[in-house]
């Protein structure tokens, strides 16, 4: 039973039903305007749509991950895996705010990653 709950939890923690991944040999850059963002859940993820009225959902990580999101409106340009409609994003370039935004090294990895444990360590005394 225990097991059953924690299969059928996994399953849906990721969109669709589907782990994925990032994937450095899916990489493209995708240009649109966002149409909403979605900052109450984790990952952190906004809709945006093309000129060709693609619309893509793009996943982006922890909010203490990123200083500022983009707004309903702006015109941005994601460089991420694409998984069919979902981008998971690894720099953003706001147009309108002028602003750029980096969430995962040229490796694919997080710029996050260990972010909370360095914060654990230092509360602790340790170095």
């Amino acid at each position: 039973m225990i097991l059953s709950l924690l299969l059928t939890f996994t399953l849906f923690a990721q969109p669709g039903g589907q782990r994925l991944y990032y994937n450095l040999k899916s990489l493209k850059t995708i240009g649109g305007v966002v149409i909403a963002v979605h900052d109450t859940a984790w990952p952190i993820s906004m809709d945006i749509v093309t000129e060709k009225e693609d619309t893509f959902e793009v996943l982006l990580g922890p909010r203490f991950g990123m200083p500022w999101l983009p707004r309903t409106g702006d015109t941005v340009e994601i460089y991420g895996s694409i998984h069919k409609n979902i981008i998971i994003a690894g720099k953003i370039n706001d147009k309108s705010l002028k602003k750029k935004l980096v969430l995962r090294d040229k490796n694919g990895f997080p710029v996050w990653r260990g972010h909370g444990y360095k914060l654990r360590r230092r509360h602790r005394g340790r170095r």
